[in-house]
Order: C-alpha cells, then structure tokens, then sequence
C-alpha cells in the first residue's frame, strides 16, 4: 500500500475532501493511497502553539514520529502554502530513510 501524508491549510484539506476518496480507492485501474492529512498549527481549527519558536522546521519534527507510529516506515509527502515548506523539511530531515518523495503544489 502507498502512502501519501498530505499538509495543508483548513481551506484546502474541506476542498481535498472530494480528492481522498479517489486516492484511497481500491480499483485495478490506478493506484491507491493511505491518506494521512496534517493539520497546520493556528490554522483553520487547529491551535496555536503556546511554545515560542514552534515554525516550520519544528513542524516537521512533530510530524514525523506521528507518522511513525502509523507504522507507515516509508511514504511520500504534498504540500501547498505552509505545508509545502513543511513537507520540504521533512524531506530534507527524514529523507532516504522515511520520506521517498517531496511533491509541492506551490513553487518554493
């Protein structure tokens, strides 16, 4: 199984709620996905950290064990607006070993 952890903001995780379920459905005609979709911190619904210096690359830090404990030992990352510097350092941090694939929608 493929698995795909996306990061993005609450905007577009409601709009990639038509989008999952093509991506996590079981048919011989195109691959599928385990979907794991990050919530950014004081975005959308989400709280705001109370520690100061919790940015982008501490994101990350905290991403990774989350997904870790899913038992997902290896997968690709999307992200667009903040998720895409996120998943860039996961990439950057994780990557070879976890992370076998970077995918953006917003050039950095």
């Amino acid at each position: 199984m493929r698995r795909l952890v996306g990061c993005h903001s609450a905007l577009v995780r409601l709009e990639a709620r038509k989008l999952i379920p093509l991506l996590t459905d079981t048919s011989p005609n195109h691959p599928n996905f385990h979907v794991v979709a990050m919530s950014l911190p004081a975005n959308g619904f989400s709280q705001a950290p109370s520690k100061k210096g919790f940015g982008i690359v501490k994101y990350a830090e905290v991403c990774c064990p989350q997904i870790d404990a899913l038992s997902y030992n290896e997968y690709v990352t999307q992200g667009g607006d903040w998720g895409s510097f996120i998943t860039r350092a996961m990439a950057l941090n994780h990557g070879g070993k976890h992370v076998k694939a970077w995918h953006t929608s917003m050039p950095v």
